[in-house]
């Protein structure tokens, strides 16, 4: 068989991996074997119990987080100095690559200052940490995995300059969310990452932006004005959806792709749009009320 169990734990057998340990296992520590090279995604995900991990020294691999949602998870252990991982103030880290895989629960602190010189903050990597209110993204990081800080107890953040994708969920069901501060290298805002964002009142896109995913801003119940600046050219499915503070937007020229029920059963929406876009063709095909933005005058005092 490719596959064996161990002491209720699942191994793939030809590729020496770890691949699930049982979310029910009522035990306090467990000891990576020393023949295992890799450990699967979420292969400890929501475990209850589980206070302390020892790694091995032949780990050559970690999935993405790997213990997303273990909330009484305190220490990995790793032995000796490891070629690849190290945990580093309540982090666990791959020096290789310079990533963030997993911030523990071990730790009360409401703050968390990621360390200069990383580049990648991992999938889930904060996942579900209500305690954190504030983390400090150093402005060597460049990539953001999915979910990295959703359900956190957020209350500001920084995005720094060159990220320019925030990937699905990044930010889902951070209630406590008032304040983000986007990059202007931002191209990409993927979908449902701000899925449930209660909090978030206004929020400024930048120039660079071209795309907003499905489920962007759904539910963001408080959200007040937005505007999508000129070069945006897609808005997914629902990005809007259950915004029902939110009477003024405004929609660029460069607009060409509208997802489906991007309002859904929000009826205040004032739309402003351009003389003769496609916006302002959905709109009226959408049963939206519109109106068109005001023209910036020139001055001539200086002239």
């Amino acid at each position: 068989p490719y596959t064996t169990l161990f002491r209720s734990v699942l191994f793939a057998r030809k590729t020496n991996e770890l691949i699930s340990y049982p979310g029910g296992r009522e035990n306090s520590s467990y000891e990576i074997p020393e023949w295992v090279t890799s450990i699967g995604m979420a292969a400890f995900s929501e475990n209850k119990w589980l206070r302390e991990i020892t790694l091995n020294e032949q780990l050559e691999e970690l999935s993405e987080n790997p213990f997303c949602g273990c909330k009484v998870l305190a220490a990995i252990h790793i032995p000796g100095n490891h070629l690849i991982y190290e945990v580093k103030d309540g982090a666990l880290y791959n020096k290789q690559k310079r990533e963030l895989i997993a911030y523990l629960w071990g730790s009360e602190a409401n703050t968390f200052e990621i360390p200069a010189g990383t580049l990648s903050i991992s999938q889930e990597a904060f996942y579900k940490h209500p305690e954190l209110t504030h983390v400090t993204i150093p402005n060597s990081v460049r990539f953001i995995g999915n979910a990295a800080f959703a359900e956190s107890g957020l209350l500001s953040i920084r995005i720094p300059e060159g990220v320019t994708v925030l990937r699905d969920s990044t930010f889902s069901g951070c209630h406590n969310l008032l304040t983000i501060s986007l990059p202007r290298t931002l191209t990409t805002i993927g979908s449902s990452v701000f899925y449930e964002c209660i909090s978030l009142i206004r929020i400024e896109l930048p120039s660079s932006l071209r795309s907003i995913g499905s489920g962007a801003f759904y539910l963001c119940q408080n959200l007040l004005t937005i505007k999508i600046p000129e070069g945006v050219e897609s808005v997914g499915n629902y990005a809007f959806t259950g915004c029902f503070s939110l009477t003024d937007i405004s929609f660029p020229e460069s607009l060409t792709d509208i997802g489906n029920d991007i309002f859904y059963a929000d009826e205040n929406i004032l739309l402003s749009v351009p003389t003769g876009s496609y916006a302002e063709t959905w709109a009226e095909e959408n049963g939206i009320s519109t109106k068109q933005p005001p023209v910036n005058l020139i001055s001539t005092e200086s002239i």
